[in-house]
């Protein structure tokens, strides 16, 4: 039989004990905010909650997760179940547990500065450009030629005017303003030194293209012009100058019919950067803080309940219209689009017989939990890893 896609769904369970089975239970009997795990043959709760661990003698040869909801996660009375109509304990394959990461923008920073100007300079045109990697939009945009962004600087002006007496600040302030300006408004920039007035100097994006940042000083909001003549104020007999860039991402969250029709799955961007200034060498450039994509983010948690929607009845397989390819207003999610979760996964195979065949379809079931979930044997995580190793699937804990 042909396959494209798992069968998949998404389940969020409390970070709490199943429900207490010391009694027959079954899954109507759950209460509001209660998970259990029920023999998918008798129907009734396989662990009986009396101090004793989760064992491997206590899973049955077919079952099934069932949480009900209480308003919190997911609607209240609603029971939410794995995907298919029942696991195969024989056929479970694998265990992944996925915990959550905040996303890191990267840093870099240009130091120890050599500009020139004056009578005697062999070069006036300083500048820096950077070369953008790992964002999907930007490989969906541009494929092979990525996009890019460079900021030059003149030192021909430098003592004169409004101009600074340094060189080095000089250059930092023509980029500064630049970068400010920059229609895409997804850049950062920090500008330090003892020599730098109410030091640092720091523009923030607004991450809104044409919708302007923010320049503080020393903590306190200002103008552009003050923060530019703050850089410029840098004393000619200071050295420790530093220019730091960070990136952030020009994937906007978008909703349309409470979906993203524009989702990309990795959103952070590393740049790389290159000095431009003739053949002459006037900085060090060093990455002081590596990128790392958010892990677990309930932005990203949603798109895979919109992917699982598809499988069931809320809105169904028919999530698009026709006519324009645009979402449907039925899609409904649990996940808080700005909070992390621990995402794990739950693999298996489900065996069947039709006719005269047997078939074998793939499916997943990710189970969703607090970002510091409890990891003891009666919690989540722990009563699953005891099943993942009685069936002998494989276990991934990241």
């Amino acid at each position: 039989m042909s396959k494209n896609n798992d069968v998949c769904k998404v389940l969020f369970l409390p970070d709490a004990k199943p429900q207490d089975a010391t009694a027959v239970q079954r899954a109507a009997g759950l209460s509001n905010g209660e998970w259990g795990i029920f023999n998918y043959d008798t129907s009734i709760n396989i662990w009986a909650n009396d101090n004793a661990a989760f064992a491997a003698t206590d899973l049955p040869a077919n079952f099934i997760i069932v949480y009900k909801g209480n308003g919190t996660i997911g609607t209240a009375g609603e029971l939410y179940t794995s995907a298919g109509s029942h696991i195969q304990s024989r056929n479970v394959e694998q265990w992944s547990v996925n915990s959550d990461n905040v996303g890191v923008l990267q840093s870099i920073a240009v130091s120890a500065m050599e500009a020139e100007s004056g009578s005697t300079a062999d070069n006036y045109e300083y500048g820096i450009k950077f070369d953008f990697r790992g964002n999907s939009e930007l490989y969906q945009r541009f494929g092979y030629n990525q996009a890019s962004k460079f900021f030059m600087a003149n030192t021909q002006c430098v003592g004169s005017g409004t101009a600074s007496d340094d060189a080095d600040a000089e250059v930092v302030a023509q980029w500064a303003e630049a970068l400010a300006n920059d229609p895409d408004q997804f850049m950062n920039m920090t500008i330090a030194g003892t020599g730098i007035t109410n030091t640092p100097v720091i523009y923030t994006a607004s991450g809104t293209p044409g919708l302007e940042g923010v320049w503080t000083a020393a903590g306190s909001v200002v103008t552009e012009a003050v923060a530019l003549a703050g850089i410029r104020a840098y004393l000619t007999t200071s050295v420790d100058l530093t220019t730091t860039f960070q990136f952030q991402s020009f994937s906007s969250i978008y909703a349309f019919c409470n979906v993203n029709p524009k989702y990309f799955k990795q959103r952070a961007i590393i740049g790389i950067p290159s000095l431009l200034g003739g053949t002459c060498s006037f900085a060090t450039v060093a990455e002081t803080v590596a990128m790392k994509y958010p892990e677990g983010l309930g932005y990203d948690v949603q798109e895979l309940e919109y992917q699982a929607e598809g499988f069931s009845s809320k809105p169904g397989i028919y999530r698009q219209s026709n006519l324009n390819g645009l979402p449907f207003s039925g899609a409904e999610f649990i996940a808080v689009s700005s909070t992390y979760y621990t995402v794990c996964a739950l693999e298996y195979a489900q065996v069947s017989i039709g006719g005269w065949e047997q078939y074998s379809n793939n499916i997943s079931t990710y189970i969703v939990l607090d970002s510091v979930p409890n990891g003891a044997t009666d919690f989540p995580i722990g009563i699953f890893t005891v099943i993942a190793a009685a069936t002998g699937a494989k276990t991934s804990i990241l």
